[in-house]
Formats: structure tokens, C-alpha cells, sequence
């Protein structure tokens, strides 16, 4: 089962702990300290859109929404433009774009090479002085949080199990759904799974990687704290600009 297939319709239930606002206010604040154009802004990863929403405080011409997943999109109540993209190969033009966003530990789930062509096809994609603005999820917070974890949501009839654990050896995060969705016949459940993978990385490496494909890491927040990233940082932002 491709991921966020069946997530899709119940992701924002999974999610219903995430304060948009709070996080769209950090964003549009590190754009205004930092003199930032967002004449165009390119969200990937953008899933159902929640963000945008809440993003009302900053002037763009704009804001295009996009996911790998089409189902997250079809979620989306909002108008904004959206489209189904592949961030390791964005159909934008050179020097298109003033802004990239991809935010929630989106860029997890790239494996290296993917990691790897994703930035390069970004710094393409972005006009000179353009910013990268993304976030990663840490060791520590796979530690803490989902490593040998378990939660349940029913809704609508149906049973989600969602079982994380964490590879230590491997630094990858594993998240199984398993979907029991109502038929009709009474007590009778269909059981369909989704496997989501995420690759941990460490600020050291995901600096070097920047470096290499040409961006300046102009500013790092842990845990939306500038430059305060600890042994205990669950979430880093990064602010890479193409010089």
C-alpha cells in the first residue's frame, strides 16, 4: 500500500496535536528578521494544506501547495494551487521560485540519495538569495517518543494501530498503520497496512550535505530556538539561502 493512501483521510486526526499557527508565526517571523522575498513560495510536502492556512502575515503573489500523495491533497479543503510533485524532481523552471518550505519532518523521508537530489533540484528551482526552510526530526526524539510506540485512533468505524519503533544501527525510524476498516457485514473488518520510513540524520551531516550543493546554512533553531541545538533538540529548522 503506497503511503498516505489510506492515512490520508485520518491524517489530520493523527495530527490534531500540531499548533499551524504557532508554527506558521516562527516561519513568518525567521522571513521578516531575515528580509526575506516570498513573491513565490514553493511548499513541498505540503499534505493537507494546513499550514498555508495560517500563514497570513507575510505579502506573497504565490503560494503553491504540493505532495507526492494525491490523496493528502484531495484532503485539503482550501483553494490554494496544488500539485502532485516529486521533490526529487520539482517541474519548476530555474530560478523560479523565492522560498522553499518543508516543514514536519517531510524531508525524513528521504533516503540519502534521495536526500541528495532533492537539494540539488531546490537550489535549482530557487532564484539567487532564495531560501530553503525545512525541519528534521532528531535521534533523541525517535528516542523519546516512538521507539517501541503504540496509539490507537477510532473514527468513522474504523481502527487504526499505529507501532513505531526506531533502528539504532541503522538511524531509521519505522511507523507501521495497520487500518481496520468497516465492511457490511457486521463485526467484519477489512485489515490493510501502511509502512512509513523515516532516515534520522544528524545536524553535522545535513550541514556538510548543504554545503556541498552550494547553499549557505544561514541559521539553525532547535526546537524553534536559534542556534540552541542540544543533546535533547527533538526538531531543527534549517535556513539554507542559495548565495
Amino acid at each position: 500500500m503506497q503511503n498516505y493512501s489510506l492515512l490520508a483521510k485520518y491524517y489530520d486526526h493523527f495530527m490534531d496535536h500540531v499548533a499551524y499557527s504557532s508554527w506558521a508565526n516562527f516561519i513568518e517571523n525567521l522571513i521578516t528578521k531575515n528580509n526575506l522575498r516570498t513573491e513565490i513560495i514553493l511548499e513541498i510536502a505540503a499534505g493537507t494544506c494546513r499550514l498555508v492556512e495560517s500563514m497570513q502575515n507575510i505579502a506573497y503573489q504565490q503560494y503553491i501547495c504540493t505532495d507526492l500523495s494525491l490523496p493528502m491533497l484531495q484532503q485539503s479543503k482550501n483553494s490554494f494551487p496544488k500539485a502532485v510533485v516529486d521533490i526529487c524532481h520539482i517541474p519548476f523552471a530555474d530560478n523560479s521560485v523565492n522560498m522553499v518550505l518543508m516543514t514536519y519532518d517531510a524531508f525524513n523521508y528521504l533516503n540519502p540519495e534521495q536526500a541528495s537530489q532533492a537539494l540539488s533540484e531546490v537550489r535549482r528551482v530557487l532564484q539567487k538569495g532564495g531560501a530553503f526552510i525545512f525541519d528534521v526530526s532528531t535521534e533523541y526524539n525517535s528516542l523519546k517518543w516512538f521507539d517501541d510506540y503504540c496509539d490507537v485512533l477510532k473514527i468513522d468505524g474504523a481502527t487504526i494501530v499505529r507501532e513505531s519503533n526506531y533502528d539504532f544501527n541503522l538511524a531509521v525510524q519505522h511507523n507501521n498503520f495497520t487500518f481496520f476498516m468497516p465492511t457490511e457485514e457486521k463485526d467484519i473488518y477489512r485489515q490493510q497496512k501502511e509502512h512509513h520510513v523515516q532516515y534520522v540524520y544528524s545536524e553535522e551531516m545535513l550541514e556538510d550535505w548543504l554545503c556541498d550543493k552550494g547553499f549557505e546554512v544561514a541559521a539553525k533553531y532547535g526546537d524553534f530556538e536559534l542556534g540552541n541545538t542540544k543533546n535533547n533538540t527533538e526538531r531543527i529548522h534549517f535556513m539554507a539561502v542559495k548565495p
